[in-house]
């Protein structure tokens, strides 16, 4: 029984060393996944922490609907690390499936926040609607006073910043996924 669990065990760890690298290389696809999950999460909670304190400090309007669409983002993503990490623990393909499908939307949105950013500043000055759609959701002189006049360019590179350490966490989760397709781990071994 010993010999068939070192066997086992030897198959495993010859099957994981046929992969490509992935963003985190010194660890198993497995392993890749759940250090994937712990970066997501202290993302979303440093996302949600700045978010919460740039509210406090009165960076947005009152009525702006930014909380609703960061409630939403901010969902997706918790939902997102909640089936990554159990298709990690469990082995359960489904749910590493429904977390890439979540990650993908979560990379969407925040992209297309942030080319809707861009986009705003470029062609805001040459349309009178578009330039005043930002200061009807932030307070533009405290974003200037904070991080200068170029704070739109700066917070539409943070969310593709944002969106390049997601694609990298959404490989790690691809690269697990075609492990277990290959052929299920067992997880006694």
């Amino acid at each position: 029984m010993e010999i068939v669990d070192k066997v086992g065990s030897m198959d495993e760890d010859a099957q994981l060393s046929n992969l490509s690298p992935t963003c985190c290389e010194l660890v198993s696809p497995r392993g890749a996944v759940a250090v994937a999950s712990i970066l997501q999460t202290l993302l979303l909670t440093a996302f949600v922490g700045m978010f919460f304190w740039m509210k406090s400090e009165e960076f947005f309007h009152p009525n702006s609907p930014l909380s609703p669409i960061v409630l939403i983002i901010s969902s997706i993503y918790f939902f997102c690390i909640i089936c990554s990490t159990i298709g990690s623990i469990s082995q359960y393909e489904s749910s590493l499936v429904i977390s890439t499908y979540l990650l993908q939307t979560f990379i969407l949105f925040t992209d297309l926040i942030a080319i809707s950013v861009v986009f705003c500043m470029a062609v805001g000055n040459r349309n009178e609607w578009l330039d005043s759609l930002p200061p009807m959701l932030v307070k533009e002189e405290r974003f200037e006073k904070m991080l200068g006049p170029f704070w739109m360019y700066l917070s539409a590179i943070s969310l593709h910043i944002t969106v390049a350490a997601n694609m990298c966490f959404l490989q790690s989760i691809n690269q697990y996924i075609a492990v277990l397709r290959r052929e299920p781990l067992d997880s006694n071994s």
